[in-house]
Order: C-alpha cells, then structure tokens, then sequence
C-alpha cells in the first residue's frame, strides 16, 4: 500500500467512526458500554476469523502476543474514556481524548526513537487549538473524570504507536483479530464483575442491532484492519492527525441527516485540523496542489 493510499483509507475509516457516532449514542441509551462493547467485537472478530484463517494469518506466539497487548491497550482506552465521561461533558472528553495526538511524538520518541520534527510542534498546537473549537470546550479546572480521560488518551497514544512498531511485521490481519477478540474478551468480563448480563433482549432492539452491525463489522473489524495495514507505511503521528477528523465528520453527519445545526464551530475547527495535517505533512499539500493545479513552490 502506498502511503498516499494509506491516509486515504484512514480517513475513510475516521469518516466511519464520525458517521456511527449518532447510531452508537441511540444504542447506548439501551444497552450499557461494557455489553456493548463486547457485543461489537465479537461481532468483529467473527467477521475476521473466518478470513484470518482462510488467508494463512500468523498465528506464531510473538504474534499473538503483540496482538494481545494492542488489545489490552485498546481496551483500556474505551474503559476510562467512558469511566470518565460519566463524570464529565462529552465535549471535554473529546477535547481530553483528542490529546493523545500530543502524547503520541513522545511515546514514539521514548519507544522507537522516533525524532520529532520542528514543524510537528506548529502543527500538534493548531491542531489541538481547533479541536477546542470544534468541542467548545469551556475548561473549569481539573476533576476527576478529566484525569480518567487523561489515562484513556494515554493508553490511545501508545496503542498508535504499538501499531506501528508491531504492523511492521506485515501479520496485519491476524494483529487485527487478536487485538480485537481481545477487547472483547476484557469487556465480556467487565461485564460479569459490574453485574451486567452479557446478553438482554435489548440487544435485538432496531437501533441498538444497527448499530452493532455498522460498528461491529465496519468500524470495528474492517476499521482496525485497514489501520494496522496503513500504519505499516505511515508513522503513528500521522495517523493520530487524520484521526483528530472523527468529531469533524461525526459534527458533518449529524448536521446532514438534520440531528444538530451545522455551526460555524465545525467549519472553523475542521479546517485548522485540516491545515495542521498539511503543515505536519508535506504531502497533502502536494496532494492539494496536483488537485487544484497549483504550482509547485517546494523547491
């Protein structure tokens, strides 16, 4: 896969989570997280399955391993991103979770030595900037549920970056389906400890089923599986800026299908996030230039 190839398949999976954010939010007033979440990767890992083992995956115990950890991982981001927005706004969520494209420089700094450009400090701190737009995040001082929120990007962050040390080995699809059976195995068992049934008629209801389907198999198994493709090809910090699209696509789909307004907060914010991808890498703004035929001014 070509790196250009790469980012547009991301981008097509962030516009994915955007799209399902409204059909998730309608589920989740039905069903608690945790059966939720394990009920949306045992869906994807049955989708994946049956066609890791068709297509020979790795099934080594390195592999499996790495699997293992960028499961656990994964995990722990959606446990206390949600511990923490039960406590707090999901505008500041998503402003505290959209940090982890800051912390991923650094863990890639501290893991893989990854170097850290100067035109990556100029594009982190416009990027966030209009992630805060987007959210209209009005800060109150630290509480609890932020510092929860805090961990979930922590464990997100390193989750990128485990991505793209271990995709290099090119066992994308059995990293994919372990990781995911993973998530679901931890949430099958948060479950059972909290007192919540893995399984409730609930689960059958119209849109809690939609938005199973949706999320299980295309933004869950096709999604993490086109991400551990890319990241053999892009750095991790790459993929954290053309992640920071979700609450943009999620704020575009709820103003199309007439849920919310469109404001000028989306409009505004989703094009400094835009502007930080350029500045952070210089091959949207080729990308750009070929498609508007612009001249080339790099050299």
């Amino acid at each position: 896969m070509s790196r250009l190839g790469a980012k547009m398949w991301l981008l097509g999976i962030t516009l994915i989570w955007g799209a399902t954010f409204t059909l998730t939010k309608g589920a989740l007033a039905d069903v608690g997280v945790l059966p939720f979440l394990w009920a949306r990767f045992g869906l994807a890992a049955l989708g994946l399955a049956g066609l890791a083992w068709a297509r020979g995956a790795d099934w080594s115990w390195p592999g499996l391993l790495r699997g293992a950890g960028l499961g656990v991982l994964l995990f722990g981001g959606y446990l206390f991103q949600t511990w923490g927005l039960s406590t707090i706004q999901p505008a500041t969520s998503g402003f505290i979770t959209g940090l982890n494209v800051v912390l991923v420089p650094l863990v890639a700094r501290i893991w893989l030595k990854t170097p850290i450009r100067p035109t990556a400090w100029g594009a982190l701190g416009l990027a966030i900037s209009g992630l805060a737009v987007l959210t209209g995040i009005h800060w109150q001082g630290w509480a609890r549920g932020d510092g929860l929120t805090f961990v979930a990007a922590v464990f997100l962050a390193w989750q990128l970056v485990a991505v793209e040390r271990w995709a290099a080995s090119g066992a994308s699809l059995s990293l994919a389906f372990v990781e995911i059976a993973v998530v679901a195995v931890l949430s099958g068992v948060g479950s059972r400890l909290t007192g919540q049934p893995l399984w409730s008629p609930d689960l059958l209801k119209g849109p809690v089923l939609r938005a199973l389907v949706v999320n299980g198999l295309l933004g869950t198994a096709l999604a993490f599986w086109i991400q551990t493709v890319a990241q053999q090809v892009l750095p991790a910090f790459e993929a954290a800026l053309i992640f920071m699209l979700e609450p943009v696509f999620a704020a575009v789909v709820a103003a199309w299908i007439g849920h919310e307004s469109f404001s000028w907060r989306t409009i505004v914010g989703g094009a400094m996030i835009l502007a930080a991808m350029m500045i952070a890498d210089p091959e949207w703004r080729q990308w750009w230039k070929v498609r508007h035929h612009l001249p080339d001014t790099s050299t």
